[in-house]
């Protein structure tokens, strides 16, 4: 489908684009997934490898923009984090402190307005 393939490339863009040195450049274009969905089994990868926290982090916030109608605005997600079932009041403790590193966990699985603050999944191809 054409459509995956401009988010396909949109993906490895960003990639390229995250790399420091010409070496990890190379190394990036030599070593392209076969398509989207494998890319997105590398960035899932990529999310379990920075730790715990990102892993949890973005799965939980995953699940909600999923889940989702409409985007939901940063705050509205940093509150959502701090649910906890059969508590009446939100537990301060499981929420991130800087509301912007939601983004930073879910990298390019997600897009982020500056301007409006909304969140929501970067692409449909990432809810399936």
């Amino acid at each position: 489908m054409i459509i995956h393939r401009f988010r396909w490339v949109q993906c490895q863009l960003d990639e390229i684009v995250a790399c420091k040195r010409l070496v990890d450049i190379k190394e990036a274009l030599n070593n392209l997934p076969a398509g989207l969905y494998e890319t997105y089994d590398r960035v899932f990868q990529t999310i379990k490898q920075r730790g715990r926290s990102d892993d949890q982090i973005a799965r939980s916030y995953l699940l909600w923009l999923a889940g989702a109608l409409t985007p939901l605005m940063l705050d509205q997600l940093k509150e959502a984090m701090m649910i906890e079932v059969g508590k009446s009041k939100l537990n301060p403790n499981l929420g991130v402190m800087d509301p912007l590193d939601i983004v930073a966990a879910c990298g390019n699985l997600v897009a982020y307005d500056k301007k409006t603050s909304a969140v929501a999944l970067s692409h449909y191809s990432v809810k399936v």
